[in-house]
């Protein structure tokens, strides 16, 4: 009786009509942007209307576990493990402005991908510079960030920077798997060694800090392979998983196990992805941490871990990875929270699942491994933003802070 109530509670969620709506902001210039199909839109299926339907009522009724998340504190230097200022950005499409106001002087449109260094927040502004000297304000709403500069602890490991790791059924992707896809590490001046880019929009850095936080307080890290990823990336992952699904029959059948499919598992279009709203993070034990100084600044520097055994392998893009035991709209906040865990979760993957959710993230049914920000999901008007493009940073600019 239970496990029926649970259900009739999901389907009644799943099938709200409606498109996900966030505030317009000028910001998403009109003149470059166009609707995404909603049949692509967040991680979504082409048959799946639920995933890409919310409506205008309930997407705005955000639910965030504040007990989590911590506050903003007045020094900005201690919202996160290092200091935001002489940290690297990346523009999505947007305005540069003289001040930080929608009524300031407009310097100049910005294309996806410039980069630059982040020298204050002033309210739902950046204060950003160029290396050119060229200073202006841009919304935080519409800038990536480099989350290493502000967030070391954490390990990286972007892998489609250096060999994709991308499997189905265990089986190599043509012309994917084992692939790099852009330069993922260069020298990082602000920390004194190689490391990898991983842009992430702004906002979702503060719940990922949060995260690692709460992990690192049992003794835990979060293990982070991707945040922004290029939307020729997701095209050709969709385009060459089809076509193998098409071949082998062992791929087939992983991906289309009732009641998943190849939707599920790798979006035909514009996902979360693309606008920097998504992590793909594993868990790993801490075996040893040391302290480490920049300029006036300390953080913790994780030396050595174990990652804990997880359902699958990360990105490996069959039912054996879901992490629920049949599809739900993770934009309906909270419902994963009540739809049982699949058979195949792990101890580590169930821990990974509890920071990020308390840190006000949003779990995918599909994927032990990834995690969405639907707050600013939904704040940011997705359906409407023109993310056809491809970020693929070749070089760390990234400075000490002062």
């Amino acid at each position: 009786m239970k496990k029926n109530l649970i259900y009739l509670l999901a389907g009644s969620l799943i099938f709200m009509g409606g498109i996900v709506k966030g505030q317009e902001t000028d910001d998403f210039l009109s003149a470059e942007s166009s609707i995404v199909d909603s049949d692509a839109v967040l991680e979504t299926s082409d048959n799946q209307e639920a995933d890409s339907s919310l409506s205008a009522e309930s997407s705005t009724n955000i639910l965030v576990d504040s007990d989590a998340v911590s506050e903003t504190p007045d020094n900005q230097q201690t919202q996160f493990e290092l200091p935001l200022y002489n940290s690297m950005g990346y523009s999505l499409p947007t305005l540069l402005r003289t001040h930080a106001s929608l009524d300031a002087e407009i310097v100049r449109v910005l294309s996806a991908g410039e980069i630059f260094l982040i020298k204050e927040e002033v309210g739902e502004w950046l204060k950003i510079e160029f290396e050119s000297g060229e200073t202006g304000y841009v919304s935080a709403m519409h800038t990536m960030i480099n989350l290493p500069d502000i967030v070391p602890s954490v390990v990286y490991n972007a892998t489609n920077g250096y060999s994709s790791v991308f499997h189905s059924s265990g089986i190599k992707i043509p012309n994917v798997t084992g692939n790099a896809f852009y330069d993922g590490l260069s020298y990082n001046e602000r920390l004194g060694k190689n490391m990898y880019h991983l842009p992430v929009l702004y906002p979702m850095a503060h719940k990922i800090y949060n995260a690692q936080q709460l992990a690192l307080q049992q003794g835990d890290t979060l293990v982070i392979h991707e945040g922004y990823r290029p939307y020729d990336l997701q095209i050709l992952v969709y385009k060459e998983l089809t076509m193998l699904s098409d071949t082998n029959s062992q791929v087939y059948a992983g991906l289309n196990k009732s009641p998943w499919h190849i939707g599920w598992f790798i979006a035909k279009g514009v996902s979360t992805h693309q606008v920097g709203l998504a992590i793909d993070t594993s868990l790993a034990k801490v075996n040893s941490i040391e302290e480490k100084q920049i300029g006036n600044y300390f953080y913790q520097d994780i030396t050595d871990y174990t990652e804990y055994t997880m359902p699958t392998p990360i990105h490996e893009l069959s039912a054996e990875a879901v992490s629920l035991q049949f599809p739900i709209s993770w934009q309906v906040s909270g419902l994963w929270s009540v739809i049982p865990m699949s058979y195949n979760m792990t101890d580590g993957a169930i821990k990974l699942r509890d920071y990020c959710t308390q840190a006000g993230l949003e779990p995918l049914a599909s994927e032990w491994w990834h995690f969405n920000d639907l707050e600013n999901t939904v704040k940011m008007n997705i359906a409407e933003a023109n993310a056809y493009y491809s970020i693929k940073p070749s070089k760390c600019i990234s400075r000490l802070p002062e």
